[in-house]
Order: C-alpha cells, then structure tokens, then sequence
C-alpha cells in the first residue's frame, strides 16, 4: 500500500552513527514531491473525508488506522469496530483528533506505546485486549506515552 512513498523516503534516509534516521530533502521541489506523494496516498487510503476538522477522514479498517502515521495532524474518525493484527508504527506526534464514536478497536497492540507524545485529541475510543510489547520504562507504556492533548 505504502511502498512507493517508503521507496521514496527511505532514498532520502542518510545512515549516520547515531541510532537516528534523518530525511533529507535537498529542494523545494523534493519536498513539494513528498508533499505529492503523501497527498496521493491519503487520497487512495481514504475514500471518505478530507482529513479537516468538519470533514475528517473515515476509519472503518486497521489498513486505515494504521495510515494514521502518514499525516499525524489531520483529523479522524473510526465509522465501525474492527480488530488490529500485529504491532502498528509508533506515531512520534500526534496532533489531529482521532474520534472513535464508541467503536471498539480489539487487539491494539505496539512497542512502549502507540503515540509517542499526544498533542491532539482522542475521544470515545474503546480498547479491548490491547498490548505493549518491550517497553523499557513501565511508566511509559500504553496507548500515549506523553499526553498533552
């Protein structure tokens, strides 16, 4: 689903001795070009919505919930329950509202936790069964790890 976007970035990712990743973007026209890219594969992702506040984008699927990552700012709402199979990306900032309208997601299941640091909204979401797999500080686990929405 993904795969040219990744292909994209990961041509942009230097390796350097630091366990960080940088994208690096030499142009405004290689940003414009992300930009696109990104843009295209939300279009594709989700069918219904625009990602705004008074038309966000419609969740019905973990395909979609997972596409969550590609624009961590829009805004989101779950139209049916469904159940996650396997870990999903760390969200490292979360800005946009993720409205669940008391559908249940079963499974949910990440790395310390699902969202790094919450600056948005997340409302009317029910978890059921959900997991954290390695998390080093127990303290820090979870669906948020820092909340400042």
């Amino acid at each position: 689903m993904f795969r040219r976007l990744k292909s994209f970035i990961e041509s942009r990712i230097h390796r350097s001795t630091s366990t960080d990743d940088t994208i690096s973007i030499n142009s405004a026209e290689e940003a414009e070009e992300l930009a696109r890219e990104v843009a295209e594969q939300l279009r594709q992702l989700y069918d219904e919505g625009s990602g705004t506040p008074q038309d966000p984008y419609q969740i019905r699927n973990e395909e979609q919930l997972r596409g969550i990552s590609l624009a961590p700012e829009a805004h989101y709402q779950l139209t049916a329950s469904f159940a996650v199979n396997g870990l999903l990306p760390t969200i490292d900032r979360f800005s946009g509202t993720l409205n669940g309208c008391e559908h249940t997601i079963e499974g949910l299941s990440a790395k310390t936790g699902w969202i790094a640091c919450n600056e948005g909204g997340l409302i009317n979401l029910i978890l059921e069964n959900p997991s954290v797999h390695g998390a080093e500080d127990a303290l820090r686990v979870g669906l948020v790890c820092e909340n400042h929405g």
